[in-house]
């Protein structure tokens, strides 16, 4: 038996295989082309025929033993049956166990090669051994039988060309060798077993070169599609766009490997619509622009669309083409998605910084007219007031009118350093450097402090200052800073009030056990669009050129940082024209309320 590997057949008909191949795709024999899966789609039809041809073959071989029996004496005839029915048997056994042929290795090849050889010796026999001892009808008929198995089985593995062309020359060959042989010639049978073996091999070489190039366009052909997919993987995998395709209803049928993670689920998106996918809802931006161009056929060229989610808004940006059948019959959509979320929020960061750029500068410019405006006044009186101390132009230096020139300028100088100071408290709040010295104090007690040191100054402009001590309890914090923002309060309720009006003063419990120090005035108020703008440093409700009222826009601003600095704050409720009240609220763990008073029980006698 021919060994697999090594068999003259087998490196043929490789050689010969792989040199098609190589030939019709126009590389040399080192081309990686995949012999065994050439091999398995050759050597597959031999598996759904192999059964009837075996039986086909015994019962050809029953028939020639018939036929023989009479005419044969010894034990060959025996011997040849016994074989043919023992390699048919071995045949059919390995087909029931590779009968798909999914693996075809040089083993395989070998084995199939190794049956033709011995498969073309049986049929070879009875022309040989047989022929002199029979009869003539005999003869005839084992002539034709041994014709039929030598076409047949050399058509039947037409796909191993050099093995389907050694089958029907040895039978055949056999036949013209008996022929020869004898003592009368038969030219037309010893042409025929001459031609058949001929037109064999031609039809067997014709089939074997048209399967190696239909093979190698094949191969071709998945070499580029898989080249082409090779690419488009490297494409999706590193661009940050993402290829989508839908049908003629709207419905993803594809999309790249990065689209669950880009909208944020791991559903199964076929089948749905890119809105579905990405879970937006219609009324967010683009999504209805996105589906009238849809619903038109149009292509859809740099469209921006919002995808709202409780944790961020995203934005992609999609370009898409229609899909157009051969009969103009529309397919669907085919595109791309880019995320442009990052891109989206860094130019709406920008877009903040330039504004916030835009107010600080304007605050800055406010900041500087106001500020001017106010140290010039202090300033203005301390030198005018110095000059006329110098001049001494109404009498001796002890003179009464002295007294009102230096108390002007006490006051002026005063006013001007709390303007500095209040500038420099909220330099050092920004900077974080202002650090808090805590203590223990009574909520009545500092509020007390603070309506007298105020009082002269609501009596100067005629408004009624009231105060209510009714509640109280011990707070925790910094005394001056809290005092600091009381009289923040205080005076800038004072000083918006209406001449003849009323500043109230009172402490409360809130219902989270926060203590509440509550400062209402009935004044010009303050309108919604503007109360948390107060509370920016320079800034004020009236900051036009006209201003009636002074101060430099930082009593609130400090006042509310103070408050955090607390973990407290500062909340105002205004209505414009009616009046402002500002509550000064401390957490609850900064106070201790104290224990309500238990009534005594009568003593029993």
């Amino acid at each position: 038996m021919l060994t697999p590997s090594d068999g003259p057949l087998g490196q043929l008909e490789r050689r010969a295989s792989a040199d098609a191949v190589s030939a019709s795709i126009g590389v040399d024999s080192r081309s990686r082309f995949d012999l065994s899966r050439f091999r398995a789609e050759q050597l597959a039809p031999l598996a759904q025929f192999r059964p009837y041809i075996m039986v086909a073959n015994m019962l050809a071989v029953l028939v020639v033993a018939w036929v023989s029996v009479e005419h044969v004496s010894g034990p060959w005839l025996y011997l040849w049956g016994a074989a043919q029915f023992a390699l048919t048997g071995t045949v059919f056994s390995y087909w029931l166990q590779n009968r798909n042929f999914t693996s075809i290795n040089r083993y395989v090849i070998g084995f199939i090669e190794a049956t033709t050889l011995a498969f073309a010796v049986m049929w070879a026999f009875p022309s040989l051994q047989l022929l002199p001892e029979l009869p003539e009808e005999a003869r005839r008929i084992v002539i034709a039988i041994s014709f039929i198995a030598s076409v047949t089985g050399a058509f039947a593995i037409t796909r191993l060309p050099f093995a389907s062309i050694a089958f029907a020359t040895i039978v055949s060959g056999a036949i013209f060798v008996s022929q020869i042989r004898g003592d009368e010639i038969d030219l037309v049978l010893c042409s025929i077993a001459v031609i058949i073996p001929l037109l064999m091999s031609l039809m067997s070489l014709t089939l074997h070169r048209t399967l190696t190039r239909r093979a190698a366009v094949s191969y071709q052909m998945n070499r580029q599609a898989e080249f082409l997919a090779l690419l488009l993987k490297d494409f999706e995998i590193c661009s940050s766009d993402l290829l989508w395709e839908t049908d003629a209803q709207g419905k993803l049928i594809y999309f790249s490997d990065r689209l669950p993670t880009l909208v944020r689920t791991s559903s199964l998106l076929l089948g749905r619509t890119l809105q579905e996918a990405a879970g937006a809802s219609p009324a967010d931006q683009g999504w209805s622009d996105f589906a009238g161009l849809s619903a038109n056929r149009q292509t859809i060229d740099a469209l921006c669309l919002e995808v709202r989610r409780p944790e961020a808004t995203d934005w992609w940006m999609i370009t898409a083409h229609p899909l157009w059948g051969h009969l103009q019959e529309f397919l669907g959509y085919r595109g791309v998605i880019r995320d442009i979320s990052l891109e989206r929020r860094a130019q709406v960061d920008l877009i903040k910084a330039k504004e916030d750029a835009e107010r600080a500068s304007q605050a800055k410019s406010q900041f500087l007219a106001i500020t001017s405006h106010e140290l010039k006044t202090p300033l203005n009186a301390i030198v005018g007031f110095s000059e006329m101390l110098l001049a001494q132009r109404d009498g001796p230096l002890g003179s009464p009118a002295y007294a009102e020139y230096a108390s002007t300028i006490l006051q002026s100088s005063t006013h001007l350093r709390n303007i500095i100071g209040d500038i420099l408290d909220v330099t050092r709040i920004e900077r974080g450097a202002l650090n808090l010295v805590e203590q223990e104090m009574d909520a009545a007690e500092i509020l007390e402090i603070s309506y007298k040191m105020c009082r002269e100054q609501a009596k100067a402009a005629n408004i009624t200052l009231t105060i209510n001590l009714d509640a109280t309890a011990e707070i925790r914090g910094d005394i001056t800073r809290v005092r600091q923002v009381l009289i923040n309060l205080i005076t800038n309720a004072i000083k918006f009030s209406r001449p003849e009006s009323e500043v109230s003063l009172a402490i409360e419990r809130s219902p989270e056990n926060e203590l509440v120090f509550v400062i209402a005035d009935r004044g010009i108020g303050i309108a919604a669009d503007d109360i948390e703008r107060v509370f920016e440093p320079f800034v004020q409700a009236d900051a036009s050129a006209s201003r009636r009222h002074g101060g430099i826009g930082l009593g609130l601003a400090i006042a509310r940082k103070i408050a955090r600095l607390h973990d407290g704050d500062v909340v105002l409720e205004s209505v414009a024209g009616e009046g402002t009240t500002a509550f000064f609220i401390l957490p609850a763990q900064r106070v201790r309320w104290p224990e309500p008073v238990q009534p005594r029980r009568a003593a029993a006698f």
